[in-house]
C-alpha cells in the first residue's frame, strides 16, 4: 500500500468515527426528551406553553398533551385534564408550564 492511500483510508476512518459518535450522541434523548428540550426556550402564542401529564403506575408522571398557541394555554389544559378525569376517574391528571 502507498502512502496517499493509507491517508485516504486514515481519514476515511476518522469521518465514519465521527459520524457515529454524532448519531450516537443524538440517540441519548428520547423523543419526548426532545420535545420537552425543544419547547423549554421557544413559546408559542402570547401564553406559556402547557404539558397535560398523567401519573403512570409506578408513580411517575407521563406527558401526554401539549398546548400552544391559546391565550390561556393553562387554563385549556386544566379544562381538558377535569374531562379526562370525568372519563376515567380512578386516572391523576396535571398541568405543568413546558417552558
Amino acid at each position: 500500500m502507498t502512502l496517499p492511500f493509507l491517508i485516504i483510508r486514515l481519514k476515511i476512518s476518522v469521518i465514519i468515527l465521527s459520524i457515529t459518535l454524532i448519531l450516537s450522541s443524538c440517540m441519548d434523548q428520547t423523543p419526548e426528551e426532545k420535545l420537552g428540550n425543544l419547547m423549554k426556550g421557544n413559546q408559542i402564542g402570547f401564553t406559556e406553553d402547557v404539558w397535560l401529564e398523567k401519573r403512570v403506575w409506578d408513580g411517575s408522571w407521563t406527558r401526554v398533551a401539549l398546548f400552544f398557541g391559546y391565550v390561556g394555554d393553562y387554563e385549556t389544559c386544566e379544562d381538558m385534564s377535569n374531562l379526562y378525569v370525568l372519563k376515567y376517574p380512578l386516572a391523576k391528571y396535571r398541568c405543568t408550564i413546558a417552558n
